[in-house]
């Protein structure tokens, strides 16, 4: 069987002793078709875009939601994925490797994969044919074995490698997961749960025949193509039959069109209508069904009523042109998909070539309209409507390219004005054109819109909307009204109560224009009301070096209203981090605690010992577990009231190397709105490059937002008789959502922003020697989380840097 199998496949075979029909092919609805893919002058295996593609013997395809098309390229033994732009990639296999090894990428094997079908999620099935398996690929390309055993063929059902098949071809899958099978040699459909438990659905293992019916009383003959609608009917290429069948979903068989070993190419209805071998079935959302004819060279519907017409190709004339209707040609065509907007996707398996068929132009879907601005980067992307073989334009300025294969737009404006471009996309109906209207122009625009920000009631809020232009004013509006000398880049509200509560935006005007920002809402949370925010954890890393280098981290404990002492966990990390990959390490750490005017340190560490209460309450706080009790790390546990104190990291005999500092507050759960917290923190050390970079971290908890400044301070060290300083820090701010590091905010020079010098008189901040200094300073509201301040030198500079974080009350 097997043999007949792939002969059927590449070559037209009668049927010996059946009745042979020919009649005139109704072109009802024509299709337009043209190559998307591959090109029907040579065979091969390379991935590329449209014509320079190369397939062998491409059978079954499916196509996803935003018109991917995934083949079974069974000669190459590989399963292939095209763009609906027509690039070309291979998702799985190794050309002209065969075999059954599960795998990533190109390291998996297949031998002549048959069917695919693609489900909501993106997975894509396989029928492994020669292997006697279905196979599943995740959307990065790994392959496993959802059924059967490779190279044993049978037709048990079971679970996974317990069930057998015999040379699977067709597969569907529906909207639950289930994967419907043609079975070929075994003449029935099969069913396959999520979970890999297969069932035969219809049709006697080992018995082919025409018989309607349900379950085993129904009788196929070389079942192929089988396709699922959105109601779990199947239709089934029934291929020695001639026929197309019908099964709903408890197994009941009736044939929809065609005649019982009666052969040809006759339009028509129901059984008055004729095929040759047909091959692939696909089903749209109407419940028109497509069909495949690899044997008569051409694509056929059968509307849900049974009426069977010819939508492109000639029967019994193979040939490879493009062309409308009855004037396309193909060469046994196997596999048939539906996509988007009508469209027909076709594996023409003699001209080794991926097909498409249109009932129309492309239509741009994406926006007609766009903005740009001079000097800023300019993007744009064209998105068409259905398959075509690529993208075109007309009329772009000089400073404008367009990528052919992705169809988007870059460039950096040199020129304002108004700019008329045609866009074009190419199908078998022709060229479909579109203009896009491009204004470049000196206003305004918003790059990122302000946040909205909920705070308990007594504090400060910022708002803030980055956006680019020259000559800008700002105008700060609450609910649509103008606030009274709200005309900065930033809006700070101090002591912000119920009142404040509402909607607030930006007008930015220039001379050449304005915008208007999104509205930011501002929630306020009475005091009280839930957990307040505070500051939890604290954390620098850095090189600790000796001198004006060491590293010292200074904070603050207290705030309005707080009093009593203040449970705290104090690590000097530095063997410990050679464990997770720091290079440099410092080797042996010595931890000093001091309170501000003490003479001497309030208690000082070299080695931790492995102290248990350290141990415990390291594990209360969530800090990470030093690497052993034998570890030269050093910690200690305090309870000081609250006040100014500093932490000083060195290493043990003036050696010097990477460190981590951290400072916990241990309250937990006995934490109140009357308990110190921290207010201020600072960290000063040497300032390299990689791992030596100066970095401060710190964790908000809560249910509202906190205000914070946070400033990176270089030059204005000189100042204050720190020799070396880094004479331009750069300030980055990131917060670490689901493991992945997100950038809220960076700065390079502050400029002699009005509001920060402002807010850091309130706070107690030391002034920065200018407003010309390159020191680097952010004013920001942020939601609990955990965040990192990083200041590194402008052109990987060196030298001692303070940063600093405040809480603005």
């Amino acid at each position: 069987m097997a043999a007949l199998r792939h002969l059927v496949i590449g070559l037209a075979v009668p049927c010996i002793g059946a009745v042979v029909l020919r009649a005139q092919s109704i072109y009802a609805t024509p299709y337009t078709f043209t190559t998307l893919a591959g090109t029907t002058s040579d065979y091969g295996s390379v991935d590329g875009s449209g014509l320079s593609a190369r397939f062998n013997r491409p059978a079954g395809l499916a196509v996803d939601s935003v018109g991917n098309v995934y083949i079974a390229d069974q000669s190459n033994n590989t399963i292939r994925k095209v763009t609906n732009s027509g690039v070309v990639t291979t998702l799985a296999g190794l050309a002209g490797s065969q075999g059954s090894a599960n795998g990533t990428g190109n390291a998996a094997r297949f031998d002549k994969p048959q069917g695919v079908a693609v489900d909501t999620a993106g997975n894509v099935y396989v029928a492994d044919s020669n292997n006697q398996t279905i196979r599943k690929i995740t959307g990065n390309g790994v392959v496993t074995t959802l059924a059967g055993l490779a190279g044993t063929p049978g037709s048990a059902d079971g679970t996974g490698s317990t069930a057998r098949f015999n040379y699977p071809e067709g597969l569907a899958v529906d909207g639950e997961g289930n994967v419907y099978v043609g079975d070929y040699g075994n003449h029935v459909i099969r069913k396959i749960t999520s979970g890999g438990a297969v069932t035969t659905l219809a049709g006697l293992a080992g018995s082919p025949g025409s018989a309607d019916g349900t379950g085993s009383a129904a009788r196929l003959y070389a079942p192929r193509g089988v396709a699922v609608d959105s109601t779990g009917n199947l239709y089934v290429a029934d291929a020695f039959n001639h026929t197309i069948r019908k099964i709903n979903s408890g197994g009941a068989v009736t044939t929809l069109a065609g005649m019982v070993l009666t052969l040809g190419s006759a339009d028509g209805t129901g059984s008055a209508a004729r095929f040759n071998y047909p091959a692939g079935v696909a089903v749209d959302s109407a419940g028109n069904v497509y069909i495949a004819e690899g044997t008569n060279h051409t694509v056929r519907m059968i509307t849900s009523t049974g009426v069977v017409t010819t939508l492109a190709g000639s029967a019994g004339n193979a040939g490879t042109t493009d062309g409308l209707g009855s004037a396309a040609r193909f060469n046994v065509p196997y596999g048939v998909a539906v996509g988007g907007a009508g469209s027909i996707y076709l594996a023409d398996t003699g001209n080794n070539a991926i097909r498409w068929g249109a009932l129309g132009l492309p239509v741009l879907t994406s926006a007609t309209v766009a903005s740009g601005h001079p000097g800023q980067n300019f993007t744009y992307r064209a998105i068409f409507s259905g398959a075509f073989s690529g993208y075109g334009s007309s009329g772009l300025p000089a400073w404008l390219s367009l990528d052919a294969a992705t169809g988007v737009l870059t460039g950096t404006p040199t020129l304002v004005g108004t700019f008329l471009i045609t866009l074009k996309a190419t199908n078998g109906a022709g060229i479909g054109p579109a203009v896009l209207t491009l204004t470049v122009s000196t206003a305004p625009f918003i790059t990122a819109q302000p946040l909205q920000h909920t705070v308990y009631s007594g504090s400060s809020v910022v708002f803030a909307a980055e956006v680019a232009g020259a000559d800008l004013s700002y105008q700060w509006k609450k609910d649509g009204v103008a606030i009274n000398g709200a005309t900065s880049s930033k809006l700070l509200l101090t002591q912000a109560q119920a009142s404040a509560a509402g909607n607030y935006t930006v007008v930015v005007s220039n001379a050449a224009g304005s915008v208007t920002s999104a509205a930011a809402p501002l929630t306020i949370n009475p005091e009280g009301a839930g957990t307040l925010p505070r500051g939890v954890n604290l954390s620098v890393r850095t090189t600790a070096g000796t001198g004006d280098s060491t590293l010292i981290v200074g904070a603050v404990v207290g705030g309005a209203g707080t009093t009593g002492p203040k449970p705290l966990l104090i690590r000097a990390v530095g063997p410990t981090l050679s464990s997770y990959g720091v290079m440099g390490a410092l080797a042996d750490p010595n931890l000093e605690f001091i309170l501000q005017g003490a003479a001497t340190p309030l208690a000082t560490n070299d080695n931790w010992g492995g102290d248990g209460q350290v141990s415990s309450i390291a594990q209360a706080v969530g800090a990470f577990p030093l690497v052993s009790p034998a570890s030269r790390d050093a910690a200690l546990y305090l309870t000081p009231s609250g006040g100014v104190f500093t932490v000083k990291v060195s290493g043990v005999g003036g050696t010097t190397g990477v460190a981590l500092a951290e400072i916990y507050d241990a309250s937990g759960l006995a934490y109140t709105a009357t308990s110190p917290r921290f207010i201020n923190f600072s960290a000063r050390a040497q300032v390299g490059t990689g791992d030596g970079v100066l970095i401060a971290g710190f964790v908000i908890e809560g249910t509202a937002e906190r205000t914070m400044l946070i400033r990176a301070v270089g030059p204005t060290l000189g100042v204050y008789g720190v020799g070396g300083a880094l004479l331009d820090p750069q300030l980055e701010l990131t917060q670490s959502v689901n493991g992945a590091t997100v950038i809220v905010a960076s700065n390079d020079n502050w400029g002699g922003d009005a509001q920060i010098a402002s807010v850091g008189g309130t706070v107690g901040a030391f002034a920065l020697n200018s407003a010309a200094s390159k020191d680097a300073a952010l004013l920001v509201t942020l939601p609990p989380g955990v965040y990192s301040a990083k200041a590194s030198g402008v052109g990987a500079t060196t030298g001692v840097a303070l940063i600093e974080v405040y809480e603005v009350p």
